[in-house]
């Protein structure tokens, strides 16, 4: 039983570590085993985005967290098992390093299918024995071929939300099926007052990336196309000025230096028209 010295100081850490931290980030806990634990926190650890993660009673983090109005709000998501991440490192780039180092998992018995299990047609890493009647047991459609256990078609035996069986779960463990992502499942982070949820901290880099360049390719049309000399746009719009101009030299047969040669192959150009054309009315 932990003691009430304990229970004090583990408030005192608490609030040690949320002033000096510039994030406070909660994550869930649960189903993640210690190996991968201790590898996350040996990852987070080291480095100019070192993280501290803090796991302690959820009623110590309500009490230590909920203690200042402006990080209270994390509170609410403190619920299940529940841990405490310390950082400087901003909320976008620690919620994708924490998904960055989840892994690849196999469903065990009773758990929930994120999305539907279908098993590929093909072969399999069995031979004929035992497995076989496994595989049909669970409704696989399995055969022997060429002395190897082979699925006949993509078979569906789990839909999104259902629950594993475990004889099920133990197949798929052998066939080395890995639906599930374990790791540290980020509810909220608190930066400088502000709570921001996954929805918001979850960013498709590319899309982003493709929506600013077509920005700036919509901006620099506009500036082209109202003439405003922004820096980047100057050297086009000089470039513009001096082709119109130019063309307005040519057109209105004005003597200027840079438009006298296309005056000249212009007039040649009309004269050889007019010759031909003279031509053609003699010989008729």
């Amino acid at each position: 039983m932990r003691t009430r010295e304990w229970k004090e100081n583990e408030i005192k850490t608490l609030k040690k570590l949320t002033t000096q931290h510039k994030v406070i980030g909660v994550v869930g806990m649960r189903d993640i085993p210690a190996k991968q634990l201790q590898t996350m926190r040996k990852d987070l650890g080291v480095g100019p985005n070192r993280a501290v993660i803090r796991m302690t009673k959820n009623p110590l983090i309500h009490f230590a967290v909920g203690s200042d109005p402006r990080r209270k709000e994390l509170c609410k998501y403190v619920e299940d098992q529940t841990a405490l991440i310390f950082t400087d490192m901003n909320p976008f780039k620690l919620y994708k390093t924490l998904e960055k180092n989840k892994t690849k998992a196999p469903l065990k018995g009773n758990a929930v299918a994120p999305y539907d299990i279908v098993i590929p047609d093909g072969d399999t890493p069995f031979k004929p024995g035992p497995m076989l009647g496994e595989l049909q047991s669970v409704g696989i459609p399995a055969v022997v071929e060429r002395g190897k256990v082979v699925v006949r078609k993509p078979t569906t035996v789990l839909k999104k939300g259902e629950r594993t069986p475990r004889k099920l779960a133990d197949i798929l463990a052998k066939m080395d099926i890995q639906p599930m992502e374990v790791g540290l499942r980020v509810k909220a982070v608190w930066e400088d007052g502000v709570v921001y949820t996954p929805d918001v901290l979850k960013v498709d880099e590319e899309k982003v990336m493709a929506d600013f360049v077509k920005a700036v390719q919509h901006a620099f049309s506009l500036a082209t196309d109202v003439a405003y000399p922004a820096k980047e746009v100057i050297e086009t719009l000089l470039m513009r000025a001096k082709i119109e101009s130019l063309n307005l030299a040519v057109n209105a047969a004005i003597f200027e230096k840079d438009a006298l040669p296309q005056i000249i192959t212009r007039a040649q150009l009309d004269g050889m028209a007019i010759k031909n054309l003279i031509s053609k009315k003699q010989n008729t």
